[in-house]
């Protein structure tokens, strides 16, 4: 193929209409055509090792294409496990090495860290390779350990060009600091760290969550458009005055009463009740306050939402239903543009749409979901309710199940327009792509 490619790639000043009184050679090419040309090869549409190994042998094949050729090899570079790490840091390395500055470093857009990584030496090597990517646009760290407290520092994260960061969520001041550092960050996502580091136990720069939200005044992350994080009360802190249109969150807890149970003589937790004075809302007292004050604070971005996910704290009461369902339509009369909704039980959705189907051809116009393209659900629907969801909003692309089986994570089932397509599993990237708001895109 390299030949072929190569005989074929040296025809090419002369199929534009270079002439041979003009010398072309392909280094006469401009080198915006000579990066369309790359750019459009068939293989970089297939998998990764096949792409991979096409931009390598078209780096061998002319000093003409090795850069552009490196610059799309590098663009996004992935690291799945400890072996990924140390091959591709000696490999950054020895071109910084090589060539004093690090060439080839300087080319990598986006950085993702998945697995286990247990060898501290991983993350020192993961520490000096953040120092040399100097024009990192985009860091994921996906791991099942937090990285240690050393990788997430200012000395480190030398790039000033963050617009995407997806880390394990732990309250410190050098994350803090990294946050404040990068005001040109677009897209921020905390993940629920599994385990807590040792080291994190007990030092200075360990903090407590409201400190660390007090650290994060309305100056900090002043770009901030989609957020994803753990903590409810984070979420409701960085949303004031500040552009967000895609948020992932944790609904607050409803408060419950904790009594004594007669038969078994052990501890049990009651079902809350919404009109009880400690728990219902002053003002909307089919809402449990907590959860007022946090569609409250959905009211502070600067922007509309166009997506709003929400994490559930199951099992849900009929109680828990009812308030939940409340709140949904809250969200909807405040943001008439969204587009992509979830992870809501389809019980407190149903209410909010007319009983009975009708016919594709007479649909009833719902006022709630008047540009709704992406609903996720809890669980999976029967067929009947997902004719009757696509009837009632006509807008509605796809019906997404998260949680399906052990081994398929999200089920998307098109409707409408896309009804033909056919139900498909998914991960959550092509969920994430699918609604519009996908994080670490360099």
């Amino acid at each position: 193929m390299t030949t072929m490619f190569a005989t074929w790639i040296t025809n090419i000043p002369t199929i534009l209409g270079y002439s041979q009184s003009n010398a072309a050679t392909l280094t006469t090419l401009p080198t915006e055509v000579v990066a369309d040309i790359i750019s459009n090869l068939p293989a970089l549409s297939s998998g990764s090792q096949e792409t991979n190994a096409t931009l390598c042998a078209l780096a061998l094949t002319s000093r003409a294409l090795q850069y552009e050729a490196e610059r799309e090899l590098y663009r996004t570079v992935k690291l799945c496990g400890e072996e990924d790490i140390k091959d591709v840091g000696a490999a950054l390395d020895f071109s910084g090495a090589c060539d004093g500055g690090g060439r080839t470093a300087r080319l990598v857009r986006q950085l993702t860290v998945e697995g286990c990584i247990e060898d501290e030496a991983c993350w020192d090597i993961l520490s000096s390779t953040l120092r040399l990517v100097t024009k990192l646009q985009a860091l994921i760290i996906v791991t099942s350990t937090p990285p240690p407290l050393s990788v997430l520092t200012n000395s480190n994260i030398v790039s000033t060009n963050l617009r995407a960061l997806t880390v394990p969520f732990i309250p410190t001041r050098s994350l803090a600091a990294v946050l404040a550092a990068q005001t040109g960050i677009t897209q921020l996502s905390l993940t629920t760290a599994s385990t807590i580091p040792a080291e994190c136990r007990g030092i200075s720069d360990n903090m407590s969550l409201d400190e660390f939200i007090e650290i994060l005044t309305a100056e900090i992350l002043p770009s901030l458009t989609s957020l994803r994080t753990p903590c409810t009360s984070l979420a409701a802190a960085l949303i004031s005055n500040r552009p967000i249109e895609h948020l992932w969150a944790p609904l607050p807890p409803i408060p419950v009463a904790i009594s004594l149970s007669p038969q078994h003589n052990t501890l049990f937790l009651a079902q809350p009740n919404i009109h009880d004075p400690k728990v219902a809302s002053p003002t909307l007292p089919h809402i449990p306050e907590p959860i007022e004050l946090f569609l409250a604070s959905l009211e502070g971005s600067t922007r509309p939402f166009r997506t709003l996910h929400f994490i559930l704290h199951s099992p849900l009461s009929s109680t828990d239903i009812e308030a939940l369902s409340v709140f949904v339509a809250f969200v909807l009369a405040m943001n008439p543009n969204l587009t992509s909704l979830g992870v809501i039980p389809l019980s407190s959705l149903l209410p909010l749409l007319p009983p009975q189907a009708t016919s594709h051809s007479h649909p009833i116009p719902t006022p709630h979901f008047p540009r709704l393209r992406t609903l996720i659900l809890n669980h999976t629907p029967s067929p009947l309710t997902v004719l009757h969801l696509s009837e009632q909003i006509p807008s509605l692309r796809w019906v997404i199940c998260a949680g399906f089986s052990r081994t398929v994570e999200y089920l998307c089932i098109p409707v409408n327009c896309g009804a033909d397509e056919g139900a498909r599993s998914m991960n959550e990237e092509d969920v994430l792509k699918i609604v519009g708001a996908g994080f670490g895109c360099a």
